[in-house]
């Protein structure tokens, strides 16, 4: 039964995503000329403005820090809290349940907060998961810190894809948009590679310290180069 709850949790939160793309617009543009031969992503990012280089570089620190716990959240769960079947579904249907108001809490906070007061506190508030989950073992905490995890993974989401845009020339969009989400990507690569390595040596719970350290890394980054 837990695992049912688990899919339809991811089921809901995959529905609640494809809605809220939905109302991504984009201005209408001439198409650039076709460039010949292709463009490595150094030489896009040499030729990239400043205020997307910080925020790409910045957002790939931020992120490597993300990518590094996915792997070991559930064996933290399993190995070091002891948690069984229907509490990790529990746990899953919390956050995801938790996605379903804290779009429309975060939507109502920018116009107050700006994309970068979003930017800060929401990551500062992902970057603090990694050390809440290797403070405790207790699964109803364990719960409530996935749910406020997730409500700052909302916020998070919520305005990248403005800042992204923000620090792009519009005729350029796609380009700078490719060699972002390649960064990103790669983070989500290597790091949970990295992060599996490390548990090995380390251990579960010193690896989860080390990814909230460089979320942490990130944020001051998002803060130092007045991202947003």
């Amino acid at each position: 039964m837990s695992y049912q709850v688990v899919f339809i949790g991811s089921v809901v939160g995959g529905l609640l995503s494809f809605f809220f793309s939905r109302s991504i617009t984009l201005p209408d543009r001439n198409p650039t000329p076709r460039q010949h031969g292709a463009e490595s992503l150094r030489d896009a990012l040499h030729q990239a403005p400043l205020p997307f280089v910080q925020y790409a570089l910045s957002a790939f620190v931020f992120r490597s820090g993300i990518a590094m716990a996915i792997p070991l959240i559930p064996l933290y769960y399993v190995r070091e809290a002891g948690l069984n079947d229907a509490w990790i579904g529990l746990i899953s249907m919390i956050g995801n349940s938790v996605l379903l108001i804290a779009y429309a809490v975060w939507s109502a906070g920018v116009p107050r907060l700006g994309n970068r007061g979003v930017l800060l506190a929401s990551s500062f508030g992902m970057a603090l998961y990694p050390f809440g989950l290797a403070a405790t073992d207790m699964p109803l905490i364990l719960a409530v810190l996935a749910g406020i995890a997730n409500f700052c993974v909302a916020g998070n989401d919520l305005v990248n894809f403005d800042l992204v845009l923000s620090t792009i020339p519009a005729e350029r969009q796609a380009t700078y948009i490719g060699v972002f989400q390649t960064l990103q990507n790669l983070a989500l690569f290597v790091m949970p590679l990295i992060a599996t390595l490390l548990a090995d040596h380390i251990g579960i719970t010193a690896t989860l310290l080390v990814a909230g350290l460089i979320r942490l890394l990130g944020v001051a980054l998002f803060a130092w180069l007045r991202i947003g």
